[in-house]
């Protein structure tokens, strides 16, 4: 068996200097945390600190290769971010939040099925009985409830000014962390797009307070997810 934070630092490096090696080194370190290999539990056990490097590694992953199947896409993603979100709730690193806005920004539908069981379980906790009684169907596949998949995947972007806030200052319209580091950092342009969709479209009184919530429990459904293989 691999070590799985020795192979997500390769990695890393190998995407960074664009070696040839990256695609192989991604393979490896996916397969590693299959249930053919040592299983999702493998990132349960890291250490808290190793998750940075292991959610950068899989943020690649999910965002820069092509394996024909974007199922492996989605899967990296949300192994990405609960390794990213795990580290920012433990450690309190912020270094992590570039990569969760990116995620959510670049390619949020790998996470859709996530929010959309995240906000099921929202639901349910809120009025006490099963999701499906309550909505009258399935809510990932049932025609009927659309709006409220939709409503469920809109919520990326109250998580998305939640982690924004820990790395860039929007009064000032600055960073707060260094720039010249490979963590997904997105571009003044692309956040300042972002604060004025936000500021436009999303009706919240506290949209930081209310995408922590979200990204806790979307959170918990990856961390779920991983328990069970």
């Amino acid at each position: 068996m691999y070590d799985i934070e020795e192979l997500a630092s390769q990695l890393n490096l190998a995407c960074n200097l664009n070696h040839s090696q990256a695609g192989n080194l991604a393979s490896l370190l996916y397969n590693e945390v299959s249930p053919r290999r040592q299983g999702g539990r493998a990132l349960l056990a890291l250490d808290d600190r190793q998750c940075q490097c292991v959610g950068i590694a899989f943020t690649h992953i999910a965002l820069n290769f092509d394996f024909g199947d974007k199922d492996i896409n989605s899967v990296a993603c949300e192994n990405a971010f609960y390794c990213l979100c795990r580290n920012l709730i433990k450690t309190g690193n912020t270094y992590v939040t570039p990569a969760i806005f990116t995620i959510l920004t670049k390619s949020p539908a790998l996470l859709k099925d996530k929010l959309i069981s995240s906000w099921c379980d929202m639901a349910q906790k809120q009025v006490g009985m099963p999701i499906g009684l309550m909505l009258g169907g399935d809510p990932f596949r049932a025609p009927w409830l659309e709006d409220f998949r939709e409503q469920a995947f809109g919520f990326k972007d109250h998580i998305r000014y939640y982690v924004l806030e820990k790395f860039y200052d929007i009064e000032s319209n600055q960073y707060k962390i260094p720039t010249d580091m490979p963590y997904f950092i997105p571009s003044k342009e692309t956040i300042v797009e972002f604060i004025s969709y936000a500021q436009e479209n999303i009706k919240s009184e506290n949209i930081a307070n209310e995408g922590k919530q979200h990204m806790l429990s979307v959170y918990e459904q990856c961390e779920e997810t991983l328990s069970q293989y």
